[in-house]
């Protein structure tokens, strides 16, 4: 599933840490937009016999590699990038198994109705952003920035597979 928002449906924030020590940073920005994937599951396997012919099939992994996040903006904050990369501190627990070569933030998209009014929110879980894909550009009336990033999730035993990626929560 890909979801594109842009900026003026909501409010995108970045969360760094974990439980009390958490800093949640709302991103300033003027126009952008927000997109994210959840990694697809893997291909079923082909099991052969001898000859050649198909014997079985084995069945796929739960997920074939990480899924995607990337926003574009128009810049107004020099500080996002620094947000992005470099994070205070990872959300990343020992129980997610990601090592600490890679500090993730969780993201945070509150979509909001014409009155204004919060209508849900999507949380992606431990993203890390590659510094190297995370690009400013200069430009005659603004600049822009636009960053991609990997998603890993979290562990959560309720969740299919026991990794959770991303979740929308409906406010009623």
């Amino acid at each position: 599933m890909s979801v594109v928002k842009n900026k003026r449906d909501g409010e995108l924030s970045v969360t760094c840490g974990v439980a009390t020590a958490a800093v949640t940073a709302v991103l300033d920005f003027c126009e952008g937009d927000f997109a994210y994937e959840d990694p697809v599951e893997g291909e079923p396997i082909a099991i052969l016999n001898r000859i050649g012919e198909l014997d079985h099939v084995k069945a796929n992994d739960p997920h074939n590699g990480f899924g995607k996040c990337t926003f574009s903006a128009k810049y107004v904050n020099k500080n996002i990038k620094d947000k992005l990369c470099t994070p205070v501190a990872t959300t990343a627990v020992e129980a997610d198994g990601i090592p600490n070569a890679f500090p993730c933030v969780n993201m945070e998209l509150a979509l909001k109705d014409e009155a204004g009014d919060l209508e849900e929110t999507i949380y992606v879980y431990n993203v890390f952003f590659d510094p190297g894909k995370v690009v400013y550009k200069d430009g005659d009336n603004y600049s822009t920035l636009t960053a991609e990033g990997y998603v890993f999730g979290k562990y959560d035993d309720t969740a299919d597979n026991d990794r959770r990626f991303s979740e929308t929560v409906t406010e009623t």
